[in-house]
């Protein structure tokens, strides 16, 4: 995370230059760009958005040019490590077809929302420039079918329970957190639940002043996938995995 961080701390001019534009889905973002709750501010943290087709154009090769290399290795190893887990998950199920979810992933280097997010939720100095319930990230669920999520030991993620109570992820060392999101839960009609969850500060954070980092791999079926539930149900109407995203990012974006 040292190497995004280094991307960050750039002056917010030369962040800029990077930019997401025209829908592109790459790029960086500022505070400002997305929130999850309309009756709430937008998100207070900065993202950095790469698919795993992003031109070179859109890394910051002149300031920081071991991202490039380095997060297209770790991208690598993101994609082997979700296939196993949806065909674990596959094999939970007792899928006939035990490669089901692997043949919907089958084109996420070119016809797919697949990709990593850069997280940064840099230090606030002056308490009084946060609105009111302005979070660091609003509650909500992840779109796709799996999200690897890699934290630093910060904390303020936290995650809603069966019971409807939003408790504490706390971050372990060495461990990979895993969310279940919106496209497998239709797929599986609920028996897998997508995760709702939300970023707060944390009074660690507020004390050292530190800013918060995490790294999210974003697994998503290809593009023409049509999802639809497996069990035969109409618990879902059948829609592709980019009518559904596409819809989210119209919906979260300002």
């Amino acid at each position: 995370m040292q190497t995004s961080r280094r991307f960050f701390e750039l002056p917010r001019e030369v962040k800029r230059r990077y930019a997401e534009k025209d829908g592109a889905g790459a790029g960086y973002r500022e505070i400002g760009a997305q929130t999850f709750e309309a009756d709430k501010p937008e998100d207070l943290r900065e993202s950095f958005d790469l698919h795993l087709d992003t031109p070179d154009s859109v890394y910051p090769e002149a300031e920081v040019p071991e991202l490039m290399p380095l997060t297209r290795q770790f991208t690598d190893r993101c994609k082997e490590l979700a296939l196993r887990v949806l065909y674990l998950i596959a094999v939970g199920l007792k899928l006939e077809d035990r490669c089901f979810f692997d043949k919907n992933h089958f084109e996420m280097e070119s016809k797919s929302f697949t990709g990593i997010r850069l997280l940064y939720y840099p230090e606030i100095k002056n308490p009084s420039d946060v609105k009111d319930k302005q979070t660091r990230c609003g509650e909500h669920s992840d779109w796709g079918s799996i999200t690897l999520l890699f934290q630093d030991d910060v904390g303020g993620l936290e995650i809603k329970n069966v019971e409807g109570k939003f408790v504490e992820a706390t971050p372990v060392e060495g461990t990979v957190l895993v969310n279940i999101a919106d496209l497998l839960q239709r797929w599986t009609s609920d028996r897998l639940i997508s995760a709702i969850h939300r970023v707060v500060r944390t009074s660690r954070e507020t004390d050292s002043g530190f800013p918060r980092q995490s790294i999210a791999f974003f697994l998503n079926p290809d593009n023409k996938a049509v999802v639809s539930p497996l069990d035969g149900s109409h618990k879902y109407q059948s829609i592709t995995a980019e009518e559904y995203i596409r819809h989210k990012i119209q919906t979260t974006y300002i």
